[in-house]
């Protein structure tokens, strides 16, 4: 965890204020002391402010040979614990396949990050950030939180250009099956077509026997009466033929050698 310093500037300026006063080394600039400062002081605001990567960057500079020795001390010592303190992410893009991608520019919350997907580690500030990954056609991103001394983090960002999987071709229905189904079929078909051809029988052999011999039957009672017995003929046949194919697949099936077994070797 970083240690803060809110009382930075007092201390460093007490520091200054003890140490022997020297006189500036011919071709220094005399305000170098001041911009040390100022730099160890701006770094410790953005560490203050989680700006951890930028904050070591400035800290580097008030560690320069110019710099006096408690400011470059101090400044040394803060840079040490930010690289202990700066995680590091790793990000790897990959298609709808599961290959690496390589091309294409790595976004940092909508900040440019990197040009190439190289999968080296990169330092961030630790939080909440939004990484995106765009090649111009398509665009990722994923949302992560990255936590402080966090080292080597691997984030995949995954595409979403993946070939639909094709389901398998159904397979065929076997012979029994297929020969239970046009039996059950046939069953069906010539039950419907006895039921109505006995309700056409029945209407035709009341009419004989009691508007028939006095020609007084209406048309609409034989028409009647012919249809039922018309649709009972067709459905009966339709039952004979469809049981018929029923018992030959079955039969088929039944006379069909076994699928040859693979055999099994223990190794």
């Amino acid at each position: 965890m970083i240690r803060r310093a809110p009382l930075f500037a007092l201390g460093l300026a007490l520091g200054l204020a003890l140490a022997p006063r020297a006189a500036p080394a011919a071709g220094k600039d005399p305000s170098s002391s001041k911009r040390c400062i100022d730099s160890a002081e701006e770094g410790q605001r953005l560490r203050a402010n989680g700006r951890l990567v930028d904050a070591k960057w400035e800290l580097r500079r008030c560690t320069a040979a110019e710099c006096p020795a408690v400011v470059r001390r101090d400044c040394a010592k803060w840079v040490d614990e930010l690289d202990e303190a700066i995680p590091t992410v790793i990000v790897r893009v990959v298609d709808g396949r599961g290959r690496d991608v390589v091309e294409g520019r790595l976004l940092l919350d909508g900040e440019p990050l990197a040009d190439r997907i190289d999968g080296r580690a990169m330092p961030i500030d630790p939080g909440k950030h939004r990484f995106a990954w765009t090649d111009g056609k398509e665009r990722i991103e994923e949302e992560a939180v990255i936590r402080e001394s966090e080292r080597g983090r691997t984030l995949v960002l995954r595409g979403a250009s993946a070939p639909a999987a094709r389901p398998p071709p159904a397979e065929p229905p076997s012979a029994p099956v297929l020969a239970l189904g046009l039996g059950g079929a046939g069953l069906v078909f010539a039950t419907a077509g006895a039921i109505f051809w006995g309700v056409g029988a029945s209407a035709r052999a009341d009419m004989e026997s009691t508007c028939a011999p006095r020609h007084a039957c209406s048309q609409g009672d034989v028409d009647r009466a012919r249809s039922k017995l018309i649709v009972g003929d067709v459905l009966v046949g339709v039952g004979v033929v469809t049981l018929a194919a029923g018992v030959y697949f079955y039969l088929k099936g039944e006379s069909s050698p076994p699928p040859p077994r693979t055999a099994a070797f223990a190794w």
